[in-house]
């Protein structure tokens, strides 16, 4: 099953990696749209890799390292934060 999550996310930042170049192509092949959103609104150009490999890497992640139940996790002293009230 770990192996699916790996897959998955390795074809997801894959596929936001294929989307980046194909949008890149599209922006810049219309020169203005291009220099317009290099521009005006850079973050717009780098979005089809960001919106695939935040999910990709998600994935990949649970592949690596899977969600610990509650019974199985171990507190430490130093976990706990002491807080005081002063007032």
């Amino acid at each position: 099953m770990r192996v699916r999550y790996l897959l998955a996310g390795a074809a997801l930042v894959i596929l936001g990696a294929i989307l980046q170049i194909v949008w890149l192509g599209l922006c810049f092949g219309t020169i203005i749209v291009g220099v317009v959103l290099l521009i005006f609104a850079p973050l717009i150009l780098f979005f089809p890799f960001t919106a695939m490999i935040i999910p990709g890497s998600a994935l990949i992640l649970a592949a690596i390292k899977p969600p610990q139940n509650r019974s199985q996790r171990q507190y430490k002293r130093d976990d706990v934060i002491d807080v005081e009230v002063v007032g």
